[in-house]
């Protein structure tokens, strides 16, 4: 597949995400995917991915996944993204607030025959934390 069809490809799972559609997973992602996380351990397989989403889905409700910019050379496809989201839910050991949070991010994502088999994601999750009041705010 060519770039813009991999940008197509990832433009379907933001659609997916939004409509809480976790079996489209299965379509787009590689059977051997591996997401790599700074600070984290590597997620590996579809499964994985899709308990990680229903993971964030349980505990941020109504989220909405958008599209900032996204740019694709051969196999890769760059986007960075903003989610909103109510903190309805424990999120890493963060109580529930009920605030609206704004999270963005990057992720590089590597297609072979047009699914995901490796992914590099980077989101600020110190904003996030700080919206939610589990860091102390200096403004």
């Amino acid at each position: 597949m060519d770039a813009e069809a991999n940008k197509a490809q990832k433009r379907r799972y933001i659609e997916a995400f939004n409509a809480q559609d976790l079996d489209m997973i299965d379509e787009l992602f590689d059977p051997h995917y591996v997401l790599h996380v700074p600070g984290s351990p590597d997620l590996e397989g579809p499964e994985a991915l899709k308990q990680m989403v229903a993971e964030s889905l349980a505990t941020l409700s109504e989220p909405v996944l958008t599209v900032d910019d996204m740019v694709a050379e051969r196999n890769k496809v760059a986007t960075r993204w903003t989610m909103t989201a109510i903190h309805s839910g424990d999120f890493m050991g963060v109580p529930p607030t009920d605030q609206r949070i704004t999270m963005q991010g990057l992720v590089i994502d590597r297609f072979v025959g047009g699914k995901v088999v490796e992914g590099w994601d980077f989101f600020d999750m110190y904003g996030v934390m700080k919206q939610m009041g589990a860091i102390p705010s200096t403004d």
